[in-house]
């Protein structure tokens, strides 16, 4: 085997490694060289590995002493073993060496010495097998637990075993969260200081309600027992910490609590905390205000002021002499010179018949940014008494044409069918208040004059409510963000809140890739260790979702679909990544001469190899040896 580092015409470095094989038979036979393996782009090796000829020459070796030619004989006329697993899943070892690599495994362990618990079971080895099943396979704990033996890794604890290591993970989670995020960092090497925090909630089918499922209307629409969480991730997607509380409890004191927590076990001064503005109340705006620490909030221009409305609306500078100085707004992503006012943007964007100035026109935002000193009412001395307190914050109002055409589009189909529910061809009782509903306005008359004797002689019928229309429009495109980032280039400021996205992935990705709305826990203890269960495995996914994308040179921000350059490749997406572990089977041969052979079980794709790639180990070969496999299950 051999070692090649090739330079391409654009200067980028890749690693490889070649065996020499003789192709053809007696002096026909040709030395020729094959590729077996691929480091890929060097310079991105480089950010995790020091030394890349050592860690080339390391894998070299590894696979030199891999390689063995071996005869296995199988018997056709024999039957496999009764009830005994002859599939496992390999993608677990991936997830275990993250395990590993973060030493979570002597932290969990360490939790058992340190406290009051008594309990014989190993925690690490019940919290790496349970996050391997939330990713590979995820249910309820018994079905993890009756399903343990599809993976590769040992497993030796009880069902009664699980359930009480959820009150482990329930009691020490946010220092589990604490030290498992200041390993993350430390592992892949970078720093934040942007921080974003939402919450959202899960809904129960059961109707039993405690202190902590408490019935209200979910995000869904569906009013059942709900169950809240907050999660505050850094700016790389990466989650810090976590809060769990009741379903019908106002969500905004949960960022306090969250921050509470959190600083006590590390420091989070002089950081930026991005939220909506369900969560931008005065009390997180000013608690975010102080020992350096700075928010970006979105905004509800509909709810503000006055005054603020009209600056928000307002085109013009016109002066006291009635003297015009041009737009009030400026142009944030637009060509040098060029000037706009919203309606002379939309009118341009009407008037234009070339697609490309079209294309161009649609990503052009404008913004203006004004002080906003205001009294507000607030807990300032956290006594549950509100007062009166000066607050300085700085508004930045902005409208692109891109988002109000969206709103428009999504607006002319609702008010199509409200047009529609006029004339009768929409049965307007069917249709939720929220939908086109809400533009028609209701009337209801006498069919004949005179004494109404029963209800069948008064008419219902539906009219468009244009001043709700016209409230309605007025807004569209508009958006707003409040700081008290008072010095901030402004495209830094909506470039962070525009990555306020990454947390909805993160609740979408719990909700659907690793189904924790299936919970079929009842006591709280319980309910908090399967979400801790739940967000130790989405860290770790990832980390594998980050490490992957940096071998392809994409960076460690980027979440979603990732095409490569090389069009026989395939894409990448969080959901490909996935399915790639979940289908990384190996089966067991029941020789007759040894005991210990495994053969692959998947197709092996560019993305199978790139795991074997990143983390130096491959399961893609002819055969395994369990010699082998031993060594990686320790």
């Amino acid at each position: 085997m051999q070692s090649i580092i090739k330079t391409f015409p654009n200067g980028k470095r890749y690693g490889y490694i070649y065996e020499s094989f003789r192709d053809g038979k007696g002096k026909d036979a040709v030395v020729r060289k094959r590729k077996i393996y691929e480091f890929g782009d060097l310079d991105v090796l480089a950010k995790e590995h020091s030394d890349i000829k050592a860690y080339m020459d390391e894998v070299k070796a590894r696979l030199e002493s891999e390689r063995e030619i071996i005869d296995i004989r199988l018997d056709t006329s024999k039957l496999i073993t009764i009830d005994k697993e002859h599939s496992f899943n390999v993608g677990c070892l991936y997830i275990k060496k993250i395990f590993s690599d973060l030493k979570l495994d002597e932290y969990l362990d360490s939790i058992k010495e340190r406290g009051a618990r008594k309990y014989q079971y190993s925690l690490s080895d019940i919290v790496l097998n349970l996050i391997c099943m939330q990713t590979l396979d995820p249910g309820s704990k018994k079905h993890a637990y009756e399903r343990l033996e599809k993976l590769i890794i040992d497993n030796d604890f009880e069902l009664h075993d699980v359930y009480r290591s959820l009150d482990v993970l329930s009691e020490h989670s946010d220092e589990i969260n604490a030290y498992t995020y200041k390993r993350i960092k430390k592992y892949l090497n970078y720093e934040s200081r942007i921080y974003y925090y939402d919450c959202t909630d899960f809904y129960y089918t059961s109707l039993t309600e405690d202190e902590l499922r408490r019935s209200k209307k979910s995000k869904e629409g569906i009013y059942a027992p709900l169950v809240q969480m907050g999660i505050l991730i850094d700016e790389k997607g990466m989650l810090i910490g976590m809060v769990i509380f009741p379903g019908n409890n106002n969500e905004q004191p949960s960022l306090k609590a969250l921050e509470v927590n959190i600083k006590d076990k590390f420091n989070i001064d002089n950081v930026v905390i991005c939220t909506d503005a369900g969560l931008g109340s005065n009390e997180n705006r000013l608690l975010n205000s102080i020992n350096g620490r700075a928010f970006i909030c979105t905004h509800s221009l509909k709810k503000s002021k006055k005054y603020i409305k009209e600056y928000a609306f307002k085109e013009r500078i016109i002066d006291a002499a009635n003297n015009d100085h041009g737009s009030a707004w400026k142009i944030l992503n637009g060509h040098e010179n060029e000037v706009y006012d919203v309606s002379s943007l939309i009118k341009t964007y009407e008037n234009c018949f070339d697609n490309k100035e079209k294309e161009r026109l649609e990503k052009i935002i404008l913004y203006k940014s004004r002080l906003v000193n205001d009294d507000i009412s607030a807990d300032v001395d956290n006594d549950g008494e509100k007062e009166k307190t000066h607050f300085e914050q700085r508004l930045i109002i902005t409208f692109s044409l891109k988002y109000y055409l969206f709103q428009m589009e999504n607006f002319n189909e609702d008010l199509s069918k409200a047009r529609m529910a006029i004339t009768g061809e929409i049965d307007v009782k069917d249709a939720p208040d929220k939908s086109f509903k809400r533009l028609l306005k209701k009337m209801r008359y006498k069919k004949v004059d005179g004494e109404v004797i029963n209800d069948k002689e008064i008419v219902t019928e539906y009219k468009l409510d244009e001043k709700v229309i016209k409230e309605e429009t007025k807004w569209f495109g508009y958006y707003a963000v409040a700081t008290n980032l008072l010095d901030d280039n402004v495209r830094d400021i909506i470039a962070i809140n525009k990555e306020r996205w990454q947390i909805e992935y993160c609740f979408r990705s719990m909700k659907t890739m690793f189904k924790a709305r299936a919970v079929y826990l009842s006591t709280q203890e319980h309910i908090k260790g399967h979400f801790e269960i739940v967000y130790l495995t989405l860290n770790i996914f990832k980390i594998i979702q980050m490490k992957i994308y940096r071998h392809y040179g994409y960076g460690n921000k980027l979440v979603g679909r990732l095409t490569k350059d090389n069009p026989d490749k395939e894409d990448i997406t969080p959901y490909k990544i996935i399915e790639t572990l979940r289908r990384m089977n190996i089966t067991k041969l029941e020789c007759e001469n040894r005991d210990d052979v495994y053969v692959p079980a998947f197709k092996r794709t560019s993305l199978s190899d790139a795991l074997g790639n990143i983390f130096n180990m491959s399961f893609a070969q002819r055969a395994i040896l369990g010699k082998r496999l031993e060594k990686l299950i320790k």
